[in-house]
This record gives C-alpha cells, structure tokens and sequence, in this order.
C-alpha cells in the first residue's frame, strides 16, 4: 500500500492539489498511508474517521434520509462522505469508504467484505461497490489500497 499512496502523494504534490479522508470501515488505514510519504503534510490537512451515523451526519453534514433511510452501507452515502469531508477541509479531492469489514454485518444484497468507496475531485465524485474476500485486515486492506488507486486514476484522467 505504501507505493500506491506514495504514487498518490506524488501527484497531489505535482499539481499543487489537497485531499482528506472520510473513513469508516478503514478506520484510517487510507490517512494512515498518506502520513506515511514524506511530505505528506504539504497534500493533506486533515482526516476523520465517522464510524457511527450520528458523527457521519453531524460532521459531514449527510442529510438524515441518506443514513437512516438508504443506509451508512451505501454508494449514496459513500459519495456524501466524500463530498462532506472535501467541504470540510476546502479539499480539492477527498476519498471516503463505508463498508462490512467483517466478521459480523452484512446482509444478502451486501454481504461481509462489501465496501463502497468514493473519490472526490473538484466536486466531480465517482463510487465504486467492491466486494473483498478475508478476514477483516484482508478487506480494511484492500479497501485502502482500491480507495487510493480510485483517487490517482480520477487526478490522472482529469488533471495528468
């Protein structure tokens, strides 16, 4: 994971660009490998960790319908996660994940391992559904690694 964040931090770097996180299922896994490239702190300002609704919602400012109604487990609110932590930090880019890392959660339409992760850039977000096998390191993991690919592919397609 540390290539892909390095590669990330790269680029932010490159073009003068700011990102956060909005984690929960990670836990900040993705912030963590951000933090550790040097030079780092010149790309990110700030990160936060929102496990439960109530701080999605007061923090993010999600609108209630999307965390009690669609669901914390959700693109909807994968892509309000990144949106709000984004105009939480004046981040140009932002990156949030939600997910059932395991061992319990998970329902039929989105079992254990079902994550969804959201990138931010200029306003402009895209979600992806992912379903990752293992144990919880497993899925936390590869959701932090995905999540950071999302982001470098979006700043490489509309900025490289």
């Amino acid at each position: 994971m540390k290539t892909t964040a390095a590669r990330l931090v790269e680029l932010l770097t490159r073009y003068g660009l700011t990102v956060t996180t909005a984690e929960s299922c990670t836990g900040g896994l993705v912030s963590a490998a951000i933090t550790a490239i040097p030079g780092a702190s010149s790309v990110l300002d700030g990160a936060i960790v929102t496990y439960s609704p109530a701080v999605k919602g007061r923090f993010l400012d999600i609108d209630p319908s999307i965390l009690y109604e669609v669901g914390v487990i959700s693109a909807e609110c994968a892509k309000a996660m990144a949106e709000g932590a984004a105009k939480l930090f004046a981040a140009d880019c932002a990156i949030a994940l939600t997910g059932y890392a395991g061992p319990g959660g998970g329902d039929e339409d989105d079992p254990v391992g079902t994550v969804y992760i959201a990138a931010t850039l200029f306003g402009e977000t895209i979600v992806r559904r992912m379903t990752l096998s293992g144990d919880r390191d497993a899925v936390r993991e590869g959701a932090a690694k995905a999540a950071l690919n999302l982001l470098r592919e979006q700043i490489e397609e509309k900025v490289g």
